[in-house]
């Protein structure tokens, strides 16, 4: 398994995230084969690299959260 993964921005990543998501299916996880495994890898790899801030929803409603 190669934990080699391109580098992206930010919204290439998300992009590449629910892909990812999209492919793998709950059942694939139980008995997964090397792609899987690959995916999984990569998912696990692209969501610990993400650097979001958490934010104030109050400040984008504009009142209470």
């Amino acid at each position: 398994m190669n934990n080699e993964f391109d580098e992206m921005d930010i919204f290439q990543t998300v992009a590449r995230i629910r892909v990812i998501a999209d492919e793998i299916k709950i059942l694939d996880i139980i008995d997964p084969s090397s792609r899987t495994m690959n995916l999984l890898a990569e998912l696990l790899w692209r969501v610990k690299k993400l650097e979001i801030e958490p934010f104030d929803l109050s400040t984008v409603y504009g009142g209470e959260a």
